[in-house]
């Protein structure tokens, strides 16, 4: 016999509220990744430099996180084919 879960509906204000703080982090991961990829491919503009001063990063750093970025979504992608190989049955 399996156990049934009852999971307890969300409110919808503190889903509402996750998913905007969600949203904005993608934005921030999102403009920190463009601005890595306009500096690498040597594009350069007053705007690029402003987003630049305004992240208040320099593109050393931007590259870091970039590369940090990259290895955290390999990581979950590989856990996330595990977890789902366990769960099929498959592994």
């Amino acid at each position: 016999m399996k156990n049934i879960i009852i999971r307890k509906k969300r409110n919808w204000g503190r889903y509402l509220l996750e998913n905007t703080i969600i949203g904005v982090m993608w934005l921030i991961v999102s403009l920190c990744l463009g601005t890595v990829v306009l500096f690498v491919s040597g594009v350069y503009s007053d705007s690029l430099v402003t987003v630049c001063l305004l992240i208040n990063v320099d593109t050393y750093a931007l590259v870091q996180l970039t590369q940090a970025i990259f290895w955290l979504l390999s990581a979950l992608t590989v856990f996330a084919f595990i977890s789902i190989g366990r769960q099929s049955g498959g592994v």
